[in-house]
């Protein structure tokens, strides 16, 4: 073998296994993220506390769920034949609304952000998402595929728990799964309203956030998460999301934000806020708080927003008592 083919052999060798080796690095990212390979791994039970905010949150969740939880029903629903899991919390009134979490966080972080809602004077369901707590399912699909769940939960909160109305409410993703349901063409009327905490563009960009933010170089590692994604799941996190789908959102929507969100960047929502259509369309900015986490630093004023806009927007009322 000649000196120069040699060389070219090498060369070779040394591309296709830093090939290799960028594919294997994107496939190991995609499963840790958006992929549930036990079921330990995004339960109720074993949370994986990142700070004390999330520490918090799960704290006083907890005592929540001590005040309130002799009211729970446990609920469930099967939606595109996964059997999904939810707490419903009659309080007496005809409108419910739906928490839908973000990735990774189930109905027991949602405990915490029920009490908003308990004083606005509805009932309440919270849910684990597919592939998440004690719902079924393997393959995040980042609300492209779970908005259809969120369907299915309102539908039976509807017809076999007898709400008149339903109002959407998320948080992250979770934000993203109830505009594509609010936006999706069979959406019924009585899913009046939606209420959106840390709504992002696309979630590749707030994915790529994160990546830079660990000091990690983004390309080629990111795109190829998110081809991946897109073969796994159908989901299409880069081209499609929040910002595309807001142009079709005609119910109404209150936008609740901080300008310090690292991850939904204040612009990009300023920007969706001015591109939605929906004639009754609010935003309410906040100075302080974390990407979805607003209420931490707010509050008082967090939960008296959410029940001035219920009572003048969606207007619930006590459920008539039966004869």
């Amino acid at each position: 073998m000649r000196p120069f083919e040699i060389v070219l052999l090498v060369l070779g060798i040394v591309i296709a296994l830093n090939i290799f080796m960028i594919l294997l690095l994107s496939t190991v990212l995609y499963v840790i993220v958006l992929v549930r390979t036990n079921k330990k791994k995004w339960s109720r039970e074993n949370v994986e506390i990142i700070d004390d905010t999330q520490q918090f949150i799960y704290d006083e969740g907890d005592r929540w769920f001590e005040r309130y939880g002799s009211l729970r029903e446990d609920v469930s629903i099967v939606s595109d034949g996964f059997r999904l899991a939810g707490e419903y919390y009659d309080l007496g009134f005809d409108t419910a609304v739906i928490i839908v979490p973000g990735r990774m966080e189930t109905v027991r972080y949602t405990h915490y952000y029920a009490e908003p809602w308990r004083k606005a004077g509805v009932n309440i369901l919270l849910i684990d998402n597919r592939s998440h707590g004690r719902s079924e399912g393997t393959f995040n699909a980042l609300g492209f595929k779970e908005y259809r769940d969120i369907l299915k939960w309102a539908e039976f909160l509807h017809e076999e728990r007898g709400n008149l109305k339903v109002v959407l409410y998320g948080l992250c993703i979770g934000s993203q799964t109830c505009l594509f349901a609010a936006t999706a063409k069979n959406c019924p009327d009585y899913v009046t309203a939606l209420a959106v905490d840390g709504l992002f563009g696309r979630f590749g960009d707030s994915f790529k956030i994160h990546i830079e933010e660990r000091k990690h170089k983004t390309f080629p590692v990111y795109q190829l998460t998110m081809l991946i994604e897109r073969i796994m799941t159908g989901a299409r996190p880069m081209t499609d999301g929040p910002f595309r789908r807001i142009k079709e959102m005609k119910k109404p929507i209150l936008f609740l934000h901080s300008r310090k969100d690292q991850y939904s960047l204040a612009p990009i929502t300023a920007q969706m806020y001015e591109d939605c259509p929906s004639e009754k369309k609010e935003i309410v900015w906040f100075d302080e708080g974390q990407h979805s986490r607003i209420r931490l630093k707010n509050q008082e004023r967090y939960d008296a927003v959410i029940a001035d806009w219920t009572a003048r927007i969606v207007a619930p009322a006590k459920k008539m008592l039966e004869k």
